[in-house]
């Protein structure tokens, strides 16, 4: 009878504790969730409030480890989707200034920030410094041509006009010689007519 009392107030007290302790959170985990949920194609009517869902678990885990580069990078990429670029230069700011993990990434993303900020020499200033982590990405080149290109025909919230031969130029500028896989002319132009700068 007694090991039975025992036994039970043992299952008791454990019930208590672990009813009474709070549950840990992988803020990482659940930001993460909630960001390639948003991302899938499709309807996705409270997205801005999943958004803001996962910015908040990203603050979290950055408030439980300050140091934390995936959460700066899923931070910024977060404020990158609720179209806050400004936000997202903060946070890659901090992280440039304070990590000693400087990639490519924290550049291209401070560089996709400046871009849609429509900085962007500030963007072509980025993506240039990512080159000295990664030169042989030919998507951060396009986006240094891209950058370019918006800096010199993009005025005002609309493109001047501009031949050809000024976007060869600038892929010829930007690209080494030799580079495998240089885009042509006409994809930067397909480029541009189906791109437009948020106001």
């Amino acid at each position: 009878m007694k090991t039975i009392l025992t036994s039970y107030f043992l299952i008791v007290i454990l019930f208590l504790i672990y009813g009474c302790t709070d549950k840990v959170i992988d803020n990482m985990k659940e930001g993460k969730l909630i960001l390639s949920a948003v991302e899938k194609p499709g309807k996705n009517e409270n997205r801005k409030d999943q958004l803001l869902k996962a910015v908040d678990y990203f603050k979290a885990e950055l408030k439980n480890n300050p140091n934390s580069f995936e959460a700066q990078i899923y931070l910024a990429e977060s404020f990158g989707s609720l179209y806050e670029p400004d936000s997202a230069i903060i946070v890659l700011n901090r992280a440039i200034e304070s990590t000693y993990k400087q990639t490519s990434r924290l550049f291209i993303e401070r560089g996709i920030a400046n871009l849609n900020m429509k900085d962007f020499a500030g963007s072509t200033r980025d993506f240039e410094e990512a080159l000295n982590y990664d030169s042989t990405d030919n998507q951060l080149y396009r986006l240094i041509v891209h950058s370019k290109l918006s800096q010199r025909y993009y005025v005002n919230g609309a493109w001047l006009k501009f031949e050809q031969g000024d976007i060869a130029s600038i892929i010829n500028e930007v690209y080494p010689a030799g580079f495998k896989n240089k885009p042509s002319v006409d994809e930067f132009i397909y480029n541009i007519k189906m791109y437009t700068y948020q106001k």
